[in-house]
Order: C-alpha cells, then sequence, then structure tokens
C-alpha cells in the first residue's frame, strides 16, 4: 500500500506469534456452547526442521532457483542470467564461486526446432499428396507455401501483442499446422 511517496508497513495478522492461541479458535456453535479446536486436538508447533541441502556436481552447494514471470520470454531470462553471472560473482567473496547449473532453455529451443521441422514435413508432405492425388502443380505450390506463411503470421502476431514463445504456444502452433493440412486438403478436394 502506498502513501504518496512512502510504504508503511501493516501488520496483516497472518502469523500466529503465540501458537496456543489457536485453541482457542471456535469449531461449532451449539446451544450448550461451543466446541473449541482445543475441546477436539492439541495444538503444538511441531514443524519439521529442514535437513536438506543441494549438490552440484557432487558438492554442497547454494541452491537459488531463478524462475520468470509468464510474460517474459525462458530464452531472454536465461541469457540475461549467463551475462550477468560475472556480475553476481564480483560482489561475493573469492572463495565462493558463482556456477549456471540446470536451465530449461534447451527444451524450449527444441521445441522450436521440433515445430519448425514438423511444419516443413508437413507442408512437403501434404504438398506432394496434392500433387500425387491431384496431379496440379499450383495447388502443390499453394500448399506448401502457405504452411511456413501461416506460421510466420502467427509467429508475427504474438510479437505484435507483446507475447513470448513458449511450450504452450508452441503446442498450439503445432495443432495448428495439423489442423491447416486438414483445412487446406478439405478445401483442395471441394
Amino acid at each position: 500500500m502506498n502513501l504518496g511517496d512512502k510504504y508503511p508497513i501493516v501488520a496483516m495478522y497472518a502469523i500466529v506469534t503465540n501458537i496456543k492461541d489457536l485453541e482457542a479458535v471456535p469449531l461449532r456453535k451449539n446451544d450448550r456452547g461451543a466446541v473449541f479446536v482445543r475441546d477436539v486436538a492439541t495444538i503444538e508447533d511441531a514443524a519439521d526442521v529442514t535437513t536438506s541441502y543441494a549438490l552440484a556436481n557432487g558438492r554442497r552447494t547454494v541452491y537459488l532457483p531463478v524462475t520468470k514471470r509468464s510474460d517474459a520470454s525462458t530464452l531472454e531470462v536465461v541469457e540475461l542470467v549467463k551475462k550477468n553471472i560475472p556480475e553476481f560473482q564480483k560482489i561475493l567473496p573469492d572463495d565462493i564461486k558463482v556456477s549456471y547449473v540446470f536451465d530449461q532453455s534447451p527444451v524450449v529451443n527444441r521445441s522450436i526446432t521440433d515445430v519448425l521441422k514438423e511444419g516443413g514435413l508437413g507442408a512437403i508432405l501434404t504438398g506432394l499428396m496434392v500433387l500425387l492425388f491431384l496431379r496440379d502443380w499450383r495447388s502443390a505450390f499453394i500448399v506448401v507455401i502457405n504452411i511456413p506463411l501461416s506460421l510466420l503470421a502467427a509467429l508475427f502476431a504474438l510479437w505484435v501483442t507483446g507475447q513470448s514463445v513458449h511450450l504452450m504456444t508452441l503446442g498450439g502452433l503445432a495443432l495448428a499446422v495439423g489442423i491447416l493440412v486438414v483445412l487446406i486438403c478439405v478445401s483442395l478436394d471441394a
């Protein structure tokens, strides 16, 4: 909450300071009185002590996950993190080494490659089928050009609207290629 240029700290009462206060929470009220948590349960602070740790290449490490917002590109986030590792290293003591261990960018890159490959394969095979069954070079050419053009138009529309290419949009594009092939075949058959 902002009050002009100030950001006051406001207590939200979201954390119980005394765990025994939870015993006074009423569960049900009837004509003989209320039933409280203390009547049916024992309240105690018994959270597990965290004892696990992260390993990187067999060595104990501090693991700092980097997550992205939904409107960000995985590839851009990975690139920025890799580019800024020297900056992170500068602010730490010399005996602490910052390294980049794991990311999801290979999955995204592979997905982009797969969509392009499947789109091209779909265009070529559909063009061959049109050429084989209809024996019409013009229709086959239209089919082969239409699928990549449609993918480029979809990517342009994503870019114009400020959307990023991620696994969900790539999956949608892959489905769109399949539907486009069926629609082209149906329209050529008519």
